[in-house]
């Protein structure tokens, strides 16, 4: 199936896909900037969907499914950058995608098969005053702003993803 770009906020995303993500993250309140910059990584032209500058976090965006070139040429750019990487696959709705950290998770193309569906969700923490972006699993969280792990009980929370969910899949673009 062909993507359809699609307009939201003032950018123009290359799918529905980006732009149910793009109304997630402002839901959220999470700084994002669409396609900030193209690199060349040994030869290979690379362009992620997003930056998240409050977490120097790059963000890229695939259907559920990804092929192994992909995923090569994605990990490659996760591993040249000192920037953390997440891959996202599927829809932003629970139960509906995958997350996965690369370059600094060490997760490589032969790794990716063995593991399971779900390695992480999103979270969001409240140490503090502003909620912070963590990456949520069954038997600990990672904050991706001071890159630190926890159980996962003291201090992710969920309270304002189910919101910027339904208002992700309910957001209605105009066709272009």
């Amino acid at each position: 199936m062909k993507p359809i770009e699609t307009e939201y906020n003032g950018d123009l995303f290359r799918s529905r896909l980006e732009a149910r993500w793009a109304v997630f993250f402002r839901t959220l309140n999470i700084v994002y900037e669409y396609e900030k910059e193209g690199f060349d990584i040994d030869g290979v032209r690379y362009l992620p969907d997003f930056f998240l500058p409050d977490y120097s976090c790059w963000v890229e965006i695939k259907p559920d499914s990804i092929s192994e070139k992909e995923y090569i040429k994605i990990n490659a750019f996760a591993k040249a950058t000192k920037d953390k990487f997440i891959l996202i696959s599927g829809t932003p709705k629970e139960g509906h995608y995958t997350v996965r950290m690369l370059a600094n998770g060490n997760l490589d193309t032969e790794l990716l098969e063995n593991l399971p569906v779900d390695d992480f969700t999103l979270a969001l923490a409240r140490r503090s005053s502003e909620p912070e972006l963590c990456l949520l699993c069954e038997h600990c969280a990672f904050n991706l702003i001071d890159k630190s792990t926890d159980d996962g009980e003291r201090w992710p929370i969920t309270m304002g993803l189910e919101i910027a969910y339904n208002t992700a899949s309910q957001e209605r673009f105009e066709n272009r």
